[in-house]
């Protein structure tokens, strides 16, 4: 049976439609053009009332504008109360209002020549080309469930089964982790925010913009920080968008995500949003990467956009491109229905969203008030310092402006033209799989750790294997994909209370119960296929497929079944099991004997891990030399040295660019005048003076410990929140760094001493020697040393 349009019988009916017109109408309809349907429809004069409203009603509720396909309707009604074609139009627009016996009952009394299967796949196919089909597929299962099943009607239900696709992504993942991807990436990006603005890389880039100069070193340091900082917005902000509204709409999502694939153009319904997308004769592009990050682990719980491939089409309503997400869990129409002119890769993807965002910024006319807000300050700069620059600067300065305004300007032109142009074999084409995470997680583990150089390569490694072991263990594929997310829509409704569950063709929930322990166990059989939902702490998080040959081993409260060397417990008697296995045509063998797992070998694995990893922990600070500073020449001149670098505040020493207060005090064989610091500094008054340290020093390059950053931004989620809950107020170990604290010592213009067994920062003079040619420094030290001095004479 086949989809058959009666929308040129609908106009044929309209007796005040000149051939012509109508024949435009059926144009524009077949490409989706909608909306230049309805304008020309309201310009034509020559149209009788009744006709426009019937036509404007007919083209709005065919891009679900509700509110007017009402308005359109009422007034066609107002002006031929007893028009049948009206009530007909009523049935479909209040479809969702009444029950599916009531718009049966309706039709058949204006179509009495009409049988009870006809007059629904009437229904079914009118609804379809009003690009209604999740209502038109709603509508068909409803018939085949409460009234009769028919060849035909499982054929037409096949066919709009196949030209749509609805949203699956809600019920695949659940509240627990959709609320995760979306609380995650929000927290990293505050914390990446927060951190870029403590780097002062912002300010360093706008002042070298004003100045129109800038320190190399300087710059590219914050350059680059301000580029990762871009990267997380540009990661993080499409998925904070796709989780926010995924999560706002919640379990409606279905009816209100689809695709519907007609001849010429997609209709996509987003969140009450309608877009078409034109499939002939344009090229158009869909992702082909492996970006579903469908894991049977906890990485469904990491910030990923995980099941959304996307399309990159010319928009008959915005008269671009425009890239749209493809919503749903397996997304085949692309490789079953339709073979694209290119791919579009993840890489692309952003390019193309970019793109997008340009040109609605050029159609607005605000692409050039965002030109002169970025440039003003370059222009400002350039106009005050005119006079007093070189033609070579004045040239230099003028290239720059030229560039920068080409690139903003044509950047939306230049990024369809490479994605249009680019094959899958693109060198820039990135595929996020397997392998792609691990090599990512390595990277990341490695940056943490690069303070060790290459010995840094075994902590990474070791976490690495750690991460792959916790998150990557298997992926779902295709079918088994889709039938999870099938499944997940039934696990909240009361039909789960029966036995045996038929959600789909050929998949079937199988609820198995103990009697004994009143344990669950739920069952997904899809194809002769067996998978087990997995649990933590009674929420389910996935269905697990038992690959390979099944054993059943009956024992006496429960049964074991056994796949691929694993056992798998479920509490229920082994011979309903055994009977539901029969019924849906599983192969398993019976056994006996207990079966032994090898299951502990993973475990086995995170231990030995886990153990090395705390070895790593354990020995790594043997890699600085810890050592006793060697006892320091003795320096001259306190006062001179005083008055240069500190401020005296009565009752300590205040060092000019150190944030540690200093003190006077006499050597422990009183012939020393000792200048040091009271106390050691908190790893974040090393960290501050550092980075002070490296704006002024740019070229010089200094040793710091693994924890002090004074180069990057502490973008780690892990480590960021351990150094400012914990790290940030402990005292510096100068025992256990005591390399690094000695040139720590030297940007001071001081030396490492030892003092009541502490390695710290100060300067040790000969007292007999400073009393003798500066004698007015008796009355410049403090008090007690001064009645100390005096008691030894």
């Amino acid at each position: 049976m086949q989809i058959i349009d009666r929308f040129p019988d609908y106009l044929k009916r309209l007796s005040s439609l000149s051939e012509d017109f109508a024949v435009e109408l059926l144009q524009l309809r077949s490409f989706g053009e909608h909306k230049k349907a309805i304008r020309l429809i309201k310009d034509n004069s020559s149209i009788s009332h009744i006709d426009k409203n019937l036509l404007l009603y007919r083209f709005c509720f065919e891009i679900k504008d509700k509110a007017l396909s009402k308005k359109y309707l009422y007034q066609a009604k107002l002006l031929d109360k007893q028009n049948p074609q009206i009530q007909l139009e009523e049935s479909y627009l209040n479809l969702d209002d009444i029950s599916f016996h009531q718009c049966l009952q309706l039709h058949q009394s204006l179509f009495p020549r009409l049988s009870l299967l006809d007059c629904v796949s009437y229904i079914s196919c009118e609804l379809f080309h009003r690009n209604h089909s999740q209502s038109a597929l709603l509508f068909l299962k409803n018939y085949h469930k409460e009234v009769e099943h028919s060849i035909e009607l499982s054929e037409l239900l096949t066919e709009i089964s196949d030209k749509s696709k609805h949203d699956l992504y809600y019920h695949y993942y659940g509240d627990l982790i959709i609320l995760s991807q979306l609380l995650a990436p929000v927290l990293l990006l505050i914390l990446a925010t927060i951190a870029l603005f403590q780097s002062n890389s912002v300010p360093i880039i706008f002042e070298a913009i004003i100045s129109l100069s800038f320190e190399p070193n300087l710059f590219f340091i914050g350059l680059k920080q301000i580029l990762v900082w871009l990267f997380f917005v540009c990661a993080f902000l499409p998925m904070i968008r796709i989780n926010y509204l995924v999560f706002v709409f919640n379990k409606s999502t279905p009816k209100l995500c689809n695709i519907q694939i007609n001849a010429n153009y997609l209709h996509i319904e987003e969140f009450h949003r309608i877009e078409h997308l034109e499939l002939n004769p344009k090229p158009y592009f869909v992702s082909s990467d492996d970006n579903d990050f469908s894991y049977n682990s906890l990485i469904r719980f990491l910030p990923f956009v995980p099941n959304l491939h996307y399309i990159y089409a010319y928009s008959i309503f915005d008269k671009c491109y425009k890239i749209k997400a493809l919503w749903g869990i397996s997304n085949r129409f692309h490789h079953e229905k339709h073979q694209s002119s290119g791919s579009i890769n993840m890489l692309g993807i952003r390019f193309a969203q970019v793109a997008f965002w340009f040109h609605k910024l050029k159609a607005n006319q605000l692409l050039y008030i965002w030109i002169f807000i970025l440039l003003s300050p370059m222009l400002l700069q350039l106009h005050f310092t005119w006079h007093y620059l070189t033609p070579l600067q004045i040239t230099r300065n003028l290239l720059l402006l030229l560039v920068a305004s080409l690139i903003i300007f044509k950047l939306n032109d230049w990024i369809p033209n490479y994605i249009k142009g680019a094959s899958s074999h693109s060198i820039f084409k990135v595929n996020i799989i397997q392998p792609g995470i691990l090599v990512i997680a390595f990277i990341y583990f490695y940056q943490v750790f690069s303070y060790f150089q290459l010995l840094g390569l075994i902590p990474s490694f070791l976490c690495t294997v750690m991460f792959y072991l916790i998150f990557l263990p298997d992926k779902l594929m295709g079918a088994q994909k889709e039938m999870n997310a099938i499944a997940n829509q039934y696990l909240n409704q009361k039909s789960l209370l029966k036995n045996t569950v038929k959600i789909h063709p050929d998949c079937f929930l199988v609820h198995l119960c103990s009697e004994k322990t009143k344990s669950k166990t739920l069952l997904l059989i899809y194809k002769s296929q067996v998978s087990i939902s997995k649990t933590v702490f009674g929420f389910h998080l996935y269905f697990k497929q038992l690959k390979g040959p099944l054993t059943l081993h009956p024992l006496s409260h429960f049964c074991i079944l056994r796949s691929n060397d694993e056992n798998t417990n479920i509490y229920c008697s082994p011979t309903s099991l055994s009977k539901t296995l029969d019924y849906f045509k599983v192969d398993f063998s019976q056994k006996y004997e207990f079966p032994p797992s090898k299951l502990h070998r993973n475990h086995v694995r995170m231990i030995v891990v886990c153990l090395l990893f705390g070895l790593w922990e354990l020995t790594k600070w043997s890699l600085f030399s810890i050592g006793t500073p060697s006892e320091q020449n003795l320096s001259r001149n306190i006062l001179r040295y005083i008055n240069s670098h500190f401020y005296y505040s009565g009752s300590y020493y205040t060092h000019k660019v150190d944030m540690v207060p200093y003190e006077l005090r006499l050597s422990e064989d009183n012939k020393s005048l000792i200048l040091v610091q009271s106390r050691l500094p908190t790893y974040l008054e090393y960290e501050t003076y550092l980075k002070k340290y490296v704006k002024y020093h740019p070229s010089q390059i200094i040793s710091y410990p693994p924890k002090v950053k004074p180069y990057k931004i502490r973008f780690e989620l892990f480590s960021y929140l351990q150094w400012h809950f914990y790290t940030k107020h402990k005292s510096f170990s100068s025992l256990r760094y005591s390399s690094i604290y000695k040139d720590y010592c030297k940007t001071l213009n001081s030396n490492m001493i030892e003092v009541d067994n502490k390695l710290l920062c100060g300067r040790k003079y000969n007292l007999a020697y400073e009393l003798t040619n500066s004698p007015q420094i008796k009355y410049q030290l403090p008090k007690k040393l001064q009645a100390y001095i005096s008691l030894q004479k």
